[in-house]
């Protein structure tokens, strides 16, 4: 009689059943849970701030942090917008001199340039040569006007070079300070084919220039194994953080240049790292063999160094980076705050901060947050969506359907046994 009354129940009550079905099931496909939390620094005064990603967030959080979220004290999302920190130190910047003439004449190599700020006076200027291993002594002139030269120095000796990253050399030559508008160049070549010269210039001082700035992942161990002109490297770090560039301190043989290709594997699951190369590049002893790579989690990585006939390189020790990155958000003080990631589901939330980056300042204080906890319990908001305003209205709709349907049920039992 039971069964009768219960399937009577469900076939003239089955569109609001579905309804809360919908309800839950919709409620438990956008309620994924963050697995990782960390409570903000107390905020000082009410403004921007600068929350740094450390390299243990950066292996919990997505390659692309689109699960990072900043939830507030009243239980909603605070908007941010990613940053990458660029540093701006004084440096050099090459200016480029007109060469007017380039020319061989018997023993000589005669260069003719044109100094642009000639009014400011010269006391220096770079010559980029194609790479060398010779010396010569070469003479300096300067014109007003190409036609009468006036001796500024008659001894002036290139050193040797040696190979750079790029195939070139710099030759520096330093003088009086000289206000002519043409500098010549009478090169010596005693007999000898002459030097490939690149371009001139010169380089000033102080200008500002912008690199990006990384930091060191904790030191990785790594095994080396010497197998039939190959070297196979396993770089293994202490957990899946971002990798940008990796760094091989080589310390033996004391001339060497290899090819080297990289495969990275996020996981220790990942068997597809191992078929599809990060890149190839080449170690050499001329340069400070740094590898860059497309910035992703990396838990283990793989070189293999093509050694030809030459013996096996001998590594001190390898170090990996990531780039540095913060968020930066508004934050009021006396409100609490904490930051949640570790949701591989979650997609990047889209706020209207990103529009105004440039009412941001440029100077920020960094706000650090405490040690990075497991959620004990499922009680955040949705990490699909930044807006989730709908959420406890229709947890509140489905229990009152559900309520409704159980008073139903029991009203209609009670009439059968009547």
């Amino acid at each position: 009689m039971v069964c009768f009354i219960l399937s009577t129940f469900l076939r003239k009550n089955s569109l609001f059943i579905l309804l809360a079905l919908l309800l839950v099931a919709g409620n438990y496909g956008f309620s994924q849970e963050f697995k990782i939390r960390a409570t903000f620094d107390p905020v000082p005064v009410s403004g921007f701030y600068k929350i740094p990603i450390t390299t243990e967030l950066s292996a919990i959080a997505n390659a692309d942090f689109s699960d990072l979220r900043i939830l507030n004290d009243s239980n909603t999302f605070v908007p941010y917008i990613n940053h990458r920190e660029i540093s701006r130190t004084p440096g050099e910047k090459f200016n480029e001199c007109k060469i007017l003439t380039n020319k061989n004449e018997g023993n000589y190599t005669i260069i003719v340039m044109e100094n642009a700020a000639f009014a400011e006076g010269l006391n220096n200027t770079s010559l980029v040569l194609s790479n060398t291993a010779v010396e010569r002594f070469t003479s300096l002139s300067g014109s007003d006007d190409q036609n009468k030269w006036y001796i500024i120095d008659d001894s002036i000796k290139f050193h040797r070079s040696f190979t750079n990253a790029d195939g070139t050399y710099t030759q520096t030559i330093i003088f009086p300070l000289s206000k002519y508008r043409y500098f010549r160049l009478k090169i010596n070549n005693a007999h000898t084919d002459p030097l490939k010269i690149i371009k001139a210039g010169t380089y000033k001082l102080n200008d500002t220039v912008s690199t990006t700035s990384f930091i060191n992942n904790p030191l990785p161990g790594f095994i080396q194994k010497d197998s039939n002109k190959i070297t196979y490297v396993l770089i293994n770090n202490k957990a899946p953080y971002l990798t940008d560039k990796i760094t091989f301190h080589i310390t033996a043989p004391r001339l060497f240049n290899r090819s080297v290709t990289l495969f990275v594997m996020h996981n220790a699951t990942d068997s597809n790292g191992l078929r599809e190369p990060a890149g190839s590049f080449t170690l050499s002893s001329d340069s400070v063999n740094i590898v860059t790579i497309k910035s992703q989690k990396a838990l283990t990585i793989r070189a293999e160094i093509n050694n030809e006939d030459n013996p096996p390189l001998k590594l001190s020790g390898i170090t990996t980076s990531q780039e540095l990155q913060h968020v930066i958000c508004w934050l009021d003080s006396g409100k609490t705050y904490t930051l949640l990631a570790g949701n591989p589901t979650a997609t990047a939330p889209v706020y209207d901060l990103s529009v105004f980056k440039k009412d941001i300042p440029g100077k920020i204080v960094k706000l650090n947050y405490g040690p990075l906890k497991e959620m004990p319990t499922p009680a955040v908001p949705t990490v699909r969506s930044s807006k989730n305003y709908w959420l406890w209205p229709a947890i509140i709709l489905a229990v009152l359907v559900l309520s409704l349907l159980t008073y139903r049920l029991m009203k209609d039992m009670k009439k059968s046994e009547a």
